[in-house]
Parts: structure tokens; C-alpha cells; sequence
């Protein structure tokens, strides 16, 4: 499971310090950012965070292990620091908490029209849980039903993970052929409950 861990986290780091570097600050006199590019930093920023968080709280992966897999984007260096902060004085004991936290910093600072409450979002990131222990599972080659039992047993809490949204969020990720698929599963749920 950790491996698959740190394949999420790469990704998204890639992602996010890829298009963090080339989407830097508006100059004054240029264009504005889109609303589709402000979204995509806002997102990817977040799933960053929820991705260190994970590996940090949840798995207990260390500070430097972290780091390493930041590479020299200082952006992210500097998310994992208040992660850690954070985590290690006791403000943030859930990794929810802190993605929830990272994407309503980054709506506010971008523009980004996003007026949830924080408790919505916190729900809907702890919710991704589901497809990312079903793509583990998955991935060590267990069935669906058994994979389904399982998550059924670690996510207990029913007003968070009802029964058949686990169901349901199976059958997507056991159709998914690619980790770009799986990606996109992860933030589809996400984003669905946030706006349904």
C-alpha cells in the first residue's frame, strides 16, 4: 500500500509543481488567469495537500521521506512545512482537515469563486478515501466484493461512507484501465459532492 502511496503523491506533485512553475503570478499588464487555470492550481494544490497529509498522519511516513518526494519545488516545500507544524502542535489531526484548509486558502488568494463550508469540503475530501484504499486493493488483485467488505470496515463512519457510495465508487474504480483514470476518479468524487 505505501507504494501506491507514494505513486499518488508523485503524480500530483509533478502535477501541481509543473504547473505551478509555468503559471506563476499574473504580471501587471497580462492577461488574467482563466477560471479553468485557477481551478486546476486550486485543485492540484489541494490534492497535493491531502496526498502529504495522508502520508504523513494517516501512514506515518517521515518529514524527509516527504520532502524528498517534493523534489525542490518550493511551493510544495513550503505546504509540507505547515503540514507538519500543524499535525505535530495538534491542530490538524485528520488529513481532510488540511486539504480542506489548503483549497479554501487557495480559492481565497486565486479568486476563485468557491464559498463552501469548511465542514462540506472536509467531508467530501475524507470521502476520497474510498477510491484510493479500493485502487489499493484493487491493485493487490483482491475482488471487488472482498475489496468492498474491506473499505465497508475501515471507513466506519456511515454519514461519511455509506454503504453504497462504496459500492458504487467500486465498480468505477475496478472499470478504471489507468492510474490517469484513477486520478480522475478521486477528484471526480471530490468535486461531485462538493456541487451536488
Amino acid at each position: 500500500m505505501k507504494y501506491l502511496i507514494h505513486i499518488m503523491l508523485a503524480i500530483t506533485i509533478n502535477t501541481v509543481a509543473f504547473g505551478q512553475q509555468n503559471q506563476s503570478s499574473v504580471p501587471q499588464g497580462s492577461t488574467p488567469k482563466s477560471p479553468e487555470l485557477i481551478f486546476s492550481i486550486c485543485d492540484n494544490e489541494a490534492f497535493s495537500a491531502l496526498d502529504m497529509a495522508r502520508n504523513y498522519i494517516l501512514f506515518k511516513d517521515s518529514k524527509e521521506h516527504i520532502r524528498i518526494l517534493l523534489g525542490e519545488s518550493q511551493e510544495l516545500q513550503k505546504i509540507a512545512t505547515e503540514l507538519f507544524e500543524k499535525a505535530d502542535s495538534g491542530r490538524i489531526k485528520h488529513h481532510a482537515d488540511f486539504a480542506a484548509d489548503k483549497l479554501i486558502e487557495c480559492a481565497a488568494r486565486e479568486g476563485m469563486a468557491f464559498d463552501k463550508p469548511r465542514d462540506q469540503v472536509k467531508v467530501c475530501f475524507a470521502r476520497v478515501d474510498i477510491p484510493f484504499l479500493l485502487i489499493s486493493m484493487r491493485d493487490k488483485r483482491m475482488t471487488k466484493s472482498e475489496a468492498v467488505t474491506k473499505v465497508s470496515t475501515m471507513l466506519k463512519d456511515r454519514s461519511v461512507y455509506p454503504i453504497p457510495l462504496i459500492a458504487m465508487v467500486a465498480d468505477m474504480v475496478y472499470s478504471n484501465a489507468s492510474m490517469e483514470e484513477d486520478r480522475k476518479t478521486m477528484r471526480g468524487i471530490f468535486w461531485n459532492f462538493i456541487y451536488n
